[in-house]
């Protein structure tokens, strides 16, 4: 797939007759602030945001003549205001008074004067862009979505090798006796993005889907071929007993404890009319109750590897049943068929296969 590469001016001139009409990008605000937006657009969109801006605006003596990002640093006395349009990049408690500021020299909010929030929104909306590129690129296939539970055996995998895949987490411990990988990789989990991403940037270089809300926080975060998007979690826990939506929109997807999930909505999204979880074993050595209860089994692992490094997880399982009782319901109602090729589990929402008699 092209990675759409972002024209940062070209997308907030869609909104700013000033800048249409070839008005200058002044950002106001040199600190922290601007670092961390700056370090988004160069993560999310690969492009150096600074390269947009024709200079910066200080309230700070200090810095004012100075340079910052290779543009100078001017006061807001030096603005030519019929020739500019401003973005703040201060968080919202200074922000506010500065675009005060901005409006008794005579700007206009939301036209040639913006918050820092444009910064997000313009982010999200080109992401959803670049993900709409996958929309019904599958249309009418079918596709495997691999699980990492413990009925998983790595000569499967082999069969796969000709199909549509979607793999997540530590499937790469499967890749020293297989030659299959996956056509779509998928992470989502915030404690494995900030301990595992340089492992997997290194070893999946194929398309990768990374959840969107931690990788901020993570120095020196890069990956090639990889698409972003956001996750609804709050949608989740809205009411008892749960009942989950299921997302076909570009870059958005619901959470519910399990990227599986995220895999089925991301394979309906493409336009793929079989869908076969194979090693969703949906069985944990450890259970958590929408109550709250906790359930031990008698679960040696819950994973096909001895080396999969999570251990630790206590499966929300009312959360990840109810995924997928409505990945079940969107399916009926869309004409998606979703079988379960797992050889082992206790996942009986959906239609079990034998995966031999599919290929």
């Amino acid at each position: 797939m092209e990675f759409i590469k972002m024209d940062f001016k070209a997308e907030l001139a869609k909104v700013s007759p000033k800048l249409r009409r070839g008005a200058n990008i002044y950002i106001w605000g040199t600190g922290h602030d601007w670092e961390h937006i700056r370090k988004l657009y160069k993560l999310y969109k690969r492009i150096n945001l600074e390269d947009s801006v024709y200079a910066f605006i200080d309230n700070d003596p200090l810095k004012q003549g100075t340079e910052y990002y290779g543009k100078k640093v001017i006061s807001p006395d030096e603005i030519d205001i019929d020739n500019a349009v401003v973005i703040v990049s201060l968080a919202n408690y200074l922000g506010t008074s500065v675009i005060k500021q901005l409006i008794e020299m005579g700007f206009h909010f939301k036209s040639d004067c913006f918050d820092r929030v444009y910064f997000y929104f313009m982010l999200r909306r080109f992401s959803r862009l670049q993900f709409s590129q996958f929309e019904n690129k599958h249309k009418g296939e079918r596709c495997f979505i691999i699980g990492n539970g413990p009925s998983l055996k790595t000569q499967d995998l082999d069969l796969l090798k000709n199909e549509f895949t979607f793999a997540t987490n530590q499937i790469y411990l499967a890749f020293e006796e297989t030659a299959w990988r996956p056509t779509y990789y998928v992470v989502e989990d915030d404690m494995f993005m900030e301990t595992k991403h340089k492992e997997f940037c290194n070893i999946i270089t194929g398309i990768k889907f990374l959840a969107s809300h931690k990788i901020p926080a993570i120095e020196s975060f890069e990956a090639e071929n990889a698409y972003y998007y956001n996750v609804d979690a709050d949608s989740s826990y809205q009411q008892l007993p749960y009942k989950l939506k299921f997302s076909i929109e570009p870059g958005l997807v619901y959470h519910c404890d399990t990227v599986t999930y995220t895999c089925l909505q991301f394979a309906a999204f493409m336009g793929f009319k079989e869908i076969y979880l194979l090693g969703v074993d949906n069985s944990y050595s450890v259970l958590r109750k929408a109550d709250g209860e906790i359930i031990y089994k008698n679960q040696k692992q819950n994973h096909f590897n001895q080396n999969y490094s999570a251990s630790h997880y206590i499966g929300d399982i009312d959360l990840v049943n109810a995924g997928y009782q409505a990945a079940r319901e969107y399916a009926d109602n869309n004409d998606i068929k979703i079988y379960n090729a797992t050889r082992a589990g206790e996942l009986e929402v959906f239609e079990r296969v034998t995966l031999e008699d599919i290929l």
